[in-house]
């Protein structure tokens, strides 16, 4: 375990290049609380980098509900990654279905990513999302995995999580041509959230731990001094 302090260092913003020093042996990165620490942001950020230096690759982003994902997929993916990371990359996109596209400067339209939903991992079998010769970065993230205490329970989260990973790369592991990342991102919620139940570890304390039977490292986020000193003058 890694006591919390080493993990934001009293910034404001989480640095995803500290856990991802676990990538010779983990595959599944969880990264929960620290409210606004840019989680998702900085994932995204990693998921862009990696699909224009390594192969071009398409990532998965993955969502509870099918609400949730056409939030994401509306107007041509509008509000799929934050607006700088879009200028930083220049991202032109568009959607198909649950694909997106990035088009590059000579209109050329390339698979960038899918955004995809836990609760129609049933309906999503037989797709052809695993492809066997495909090598490089394969990145998939579960954004928001946990449920407030108040939302009611419509899917079992673990039972779709599994499933939903089969359809996506079957029983790939990380080789010389694989390098496969799943990252889980949750806020720090009162009750435990239903996916790391099915790791059989919930985290009591702030910190990192890593779970090597399980492939598993987990950053458990406080909210650093330097993000309630920045909420002080918020009007939220």
């Amino acid at each position: 375990k890694i006591k919390k302090e080493e993990i934001l260092n009293n910034r404001a913003f989480y640095d995803i290049r500290s856990i991802l020093g676990n990538s010779n042996w983990a595959e599944i990165f969880a990264i929960l609380g620290g409210r606004q620490a840019g989680k998702s942001y900085q994932v995204f950020d990693l998921f862009c980098h990696q699909w224009f230096k390594f192969g071009r690759t398409p990532f998965t982003w993955l969502r509870l509900t099918e609400n949730s994902t056409r939030k994401l997929l509306n107007n041509n993916a509008f509000n799929f990654g934050d607006p700088d990371l879009k200028r930083k990359y220049h991202l032109n996109l568009k959607v198909k279905s649950e694909n997106i596209f990035n088009i590059d400067e000579n209109g050329n339209e390339n698979l960038f990513a899918r955004c995809l939903a836990l609760s129609t991992f049933y309906s999503d079998k037989g797709q052809g999302f695993f492809d066997k010769d495909a090598t490089g970065h394969f990145n998939i993230c579960l954004d928001e995995m946990n449920k407030e205490k108040c939302e009611k329970r419509t899917i079992d989260i673990p039972y779709c999580f599994v499933n939903q990973i089969e359809n996506l790369v079957r029983n790939m592991k990380t080789d010389e041509n694989h390098q496969l990342k799943i990252f889980l991102l949750g806020n720090t919620l009162e009750e435990s959230s239903d996916l790391m139940s099915c790791f059989n570890f919930l985290p009591q304390t702030f910190g990192r731990y890593k779970i090597k039977k399980k492939k598993l490292v987990v950053d458990y986020l406080p909210e650093s001094e330097a993000y309630l000193n920045m909420r002080k003058d918020s009007i939220a």
